[in-house]
């Protein structure tokens, strides 16, 4: 048996154009641009999800609290106005004492649910404005002239001929792709 080594094949010269043309721009714009706009989508959709569980939560609580008031002053009231009254020998301390901690109890519950409210900002989504500041500014970087081929290589550009930027979109969706598993 015997092995013939045959070299690789030489790989063909090409002419190395000195800048993208602008259809090489628009095309690797639109590509970029696709798919960030279903990242951001993804992170507007994240932000916004969390945004609605903690608007539900408040609900509940705003729910509980009113259950609370007035299944408690109708189921709780007389019981409680008896025992105050045999407790303070007078009818109207014992009804007065009994309607406070109702009033005490609708309080409490109404707290927790302003707690839950206050947490919701609606107009505020901080992952999605940073990465669209971020996507501005590789669409700035996209549409930037290039720099004059005397000067050398692209500081922006790695190995492999992709703009920082392309890395950046990549190195995002990564993210979120481990972030989501």
């Amino acid at each position: 048996m015997t092995y013939e080594h045959t070299p690789p094949p030489a790989e063909e010269e090409t002419e190395e154009v000195p800048g993208r043309s602008w259809r090489d721009r628009v095309a690797g714009l639109a590509e970029i641009a696709q798919s960030v706009v279903a990242t951001r989508l993804a992170i507007f959709e994240q932000e916004f999800n969390t945004k609605a569980a903690l608007l539900g939560k408040g609900f509940a609580a705003v729910t509980a609290a009113a259950a609370l008031a007035v299944v408690a002053l109708l189921l709780l009231a007389a019981l409680l106005a008896a025992l105050f009254s045999q407790l303070f020998h007078n009818v109207a301390l014992g009804i007065l004492v009994s309607m406070l901690l109702y009033a005490g109890a609708a309080a409490w519950a109404g707290y927790f649910a302003w707690k839950s409210f206050s947490q919701i900002k609606p107009t505020e989504f901080p992952a999605t404005s940073r990465e669209l500041a971020r996507d501005a500014e590789a669409i700035r970087a996209a549409l930037a002239q290039d720099p004059d081929p005397e000067e050398g290589p692209d500081p922006d550009m790695r190995n492999d001929g992709r703009p920082e930027a392309e890395r950046d979109v990549s190195d995002l969706e990564a993210r979120l792709r481990a972030g989501a598993e």
